[in-house]
């Protein structure tokens, strides 16, 4: 088994076992129940819902246009877009009970600059670490076969990194954090124990290993810091910030080569 498949497989238990968590919650104390139908979570179901169907029309924009990946990504888009989307409806009345806390305003100083900081390190981390490994995209793999030259297929992978970074933060930062400080862990090995489960759940992209990984790891631990300070709208809101700054990004890399 390679390390990256190795990982994977326990990003899968990870995902699974915090849904566990979040279930147990909700049967213990039937009152988190009412959370699926707050006026929240129907605006959160109809947005993510939105983004999912969003998704499956772009696939099937690039199905008619015969789009070169459409098979192995788009499958892989739509599937995980549908796993998020159940695994968030089980997690979130835990995830809402949980953000009981009284963070710290969005519209600060402190928020500006952790987002500034938490985006530079996305953006440069890789380039950063350039000199000490030499790191490459992995042929064939997800980001290698991204690309703007095929329309339906980059708006399909767009909705999902949005829907992703919403699904993500209310599983990892909505749950599995607050549920690793309930054990009396310290908040600092809470962040970096959520931060580690969720980084090895991107391996695969790069080569060789442990380089993404990393990358993603300091990623989360901004994400991490966002949710404890600044509540899980904060984390949310940043992580939404990171993936279209990236699709932005991209398209501007990528657009003079069409």
């Amino acid at each position: 088994m390679t390390p990256a498949l190795l990982v994977q497989s326990l990003y899968l238990v990870v995902l699974l076992g915090t849904l566990v968590v979040a279930l147990r919650a909700v049967l213990e104390r039937p009152v988190l129940a009412r959370a699926f139908l707050a006026p929240g979570a129907i605006r959160l179901w109809s947005a993510m819902g939105a983004a999912w169907v969003f998704v499956l029309l772009a696939m099937a924009g690039s199905w008619i246009m015969r789009e070169q990946h459409v098979g192995p990504v788009l499958s892989s888009v739509s599937i995980t877009g549908l796993m998020l989307l159940m695994l968030t409806a089980g997690c979130y009345p835990a995830a809402a009970a949980l953000d009981t806390e009284n963070p710290a305003p969005l519209r600060s100083v402190s928020f500006f600059v952790l987002a500034i900081a938490v985006l530079l390190w996305s953006f440069t981390a890789l380039e950063l670490l350039r000199p000490l490994i030499d790191w490459k995209v992995k042929p064939g793999g997800f980001v290698d076969q991204v690309s703007i030259g095929r329309p339906f297929e980059f708006a399909a992978i767009a909705g999902f990194a949005l829907l992703a970074a919403v699904a993500e933060e209310i599983i990892f930062r909505g749950v599995l954090q607050p549920a690793l400080r309930s054990t009396g862990l310290p908040i600092v090995a809470a962040i970096f124990l959520t931060s580690l489960a969720w980084a090895v759940g991107h391996s695969g992209y790069i080569e060789p290993f442990g380089v993404k990984e990393l990358q993603v790891l300091g990623l989360g631990l901004g994400l991490g810091y966002a949710r404890w300070k600044f509540g899980l709208r904060g984390a949310i809101g940043l992580h939404l910030a990171n993936n279209a700054s990236a699709l932005l990004l991209e398209v501007l890399l990528r657009s003079t080569e069409y």
